[in-house]
C-alpha cells in the first residue's frame, strides 16, 4: 500500500472515532419523571403542563414555572429562557436541563402544539 493512502486511513478512522466521541458525550438521554434522580443533569424530559399550573413573567426575559405530567409521575419546572408564546397552548413540553432542590431547572424547553393549521374533522 502506499503511505499516502494509509495516511488518509488513518486520519479518516481517527476523525469517524473522534466524532462519535463527541456525539455520544454530549447526547442527553431522554428521562421519565420517576427516573429522574437528584443529580440527573443535561437530561430531557418530556411530558404535559399540568392544568392551571403556568405562571409566567417577562420582567428579566421569561420565567416559567409550572408542573410537568407524564404518565410515571409529575414534578415542579422552573424555565428562564427566551419568551413562548405558545406554551400555554402545549400539547407536550420537553425540557432540558438538570434537577436542583428537588425540582427541574430547564435550561431549554421544547412546546410541541396543535397546528392551527390542522383540520378539526379530517377526512381520508
Amino acid at each position: 500500500m502506499k503511505l499516502g493512502l494509509i495516511i488518509t486511513s488513518l486520519v479518516v478512522l481517527g476523525s469517524g472515532a473522534g466524532l462519535t466521541a463527541v456525539f455520544i458525550n454530549s447526547a442527553s438521554p431522554y428521562l421519565k419523571i420517576n427516573e429522574l434522580t437528584p443529580t440527573s443533569h443535561d437530561v430531557h424530559v418530556i411530558g404535559q403542563l399540568k392544568p392551571n399550573t403556568l405562571q409566567q413573567s417577562t420582567s428579566k426575559g421569561l420565567t416559567a414555572s409550572f408542573e410537568l405530567v407524564d404518565g410515571a409521575g409529575n414534578i415542579p419546572v422552573d424555565y428562564t429562557g427566551p419568551a413562548l408564546s405558545n406554551l400555554a397552548d402545549a400539547k407536550q413540553v420537553v425540557v432540558i436541563g438538570s434537577m436542583e432542590g428537588g425540582r427541574f431547572h430547564a435550561e431549554k424547553m421544547l412546546v410541541k402544539c396543535p397546528s392551527k393549521y390542522e383540520t378539526k374533522n379530517a377526512s381520508t
